[in-house]
C-alpha cells in the first residue's frame, strides 16, 4: 500500500553544473512499486534554471508553481508564470521548455511527470539527445551529439 510522503521530511538535493543551470531538488515519488505520475519540488535561484531547453519523447511534464515568478521558454513561445499557475508540457520536440528564474527571488514549483522508464530527451540548443533508463531504482544516462551517422554504420554487410 503506498504511504504519503511530507515533503518536509525530505532533504533538498543541490543538482547543476553550478552556474547556468543550479537547483535544489525534493524527490518526492519512490523510483520502485510501478508509480505511474512522478512529482519531484524544485527551488531555483534568480538568473537560474534547473535543466537546459528540452524536450521529452515519452513522458509528458506540468509545473505547478508554488512561490515566485519566472519565464518559461517553451517551443518559440515566451511567457511568464507565476504563484499558482499550472504548466502543462507535453511530450514531443514543438514542445522544448525551459524555465529560467528572471526575478529577483527564489521560486520553488513542483514538476510532475509520466514514469515511462525509459525516455529520449532532445535538448535543441546543443543539439544533443540522452537516452534516460530507470530500472530496478537506479538511474542511467546516455548522452548523444545529434549530428547524425548512417543507420547501417559499423554493420557487417553479408
Amino acid at each position: 500500500m503506498p504511504k504519503p510522503t511530507n515533503i518536509n521530511d525530505v532533504e533538498w538535493m543541490e543538482f547543476g553544473n553550478g552556474k547556468t543551470f543550479t537547483s535544489h531538488r525534493k524527490g518526492l515519488t519512490p523510483r520502485m512499486g510501478g508509480q505511474g505520475i512522478g512529482c519531484s519540488a524544485f527551488k531555483v535561484g534568480p538568473g537560474k534554471s534547473a535543466f537546459p531547453k528540452h524536450a521529452h519523447l515519452a513522458n509528458d511534464e506540468a509545473i505547478f508553481v508554488l512561490k515566485g515568478k519566472a519565464t518559461m521558454h517553451m517551443g518559440d513561445d515566451t511567457f511568464e508564470v507565476k504563484e499558482g499557475d499550472y504548466v502543462p508540457l507535453p511530450k514531443g520536440e514543438a514542445y522544448a521548455h525551459r524555465l529560467v528564474n528572471t526575478s529577483d527571488d527564489d521560486i520553488e514549483y513542483l514538476c510532475l511527470s509520466t514514469m515511462i522508464p525509459v525516455e529520449v530527451v532532445f535538448y535543441p540548443d546543443s543539439n544533443k539527445t540522452g537516452v534516460f533508463e530507470v530500472s530496478d531504482g537506479q538511474f542511467k544516462a546516455e548522452m548523444y551529439d545529434r549530428t547524425g551517422v548512417d543507420y547501417w554504420k559499423g554493420e557487417d554487410d553479408d
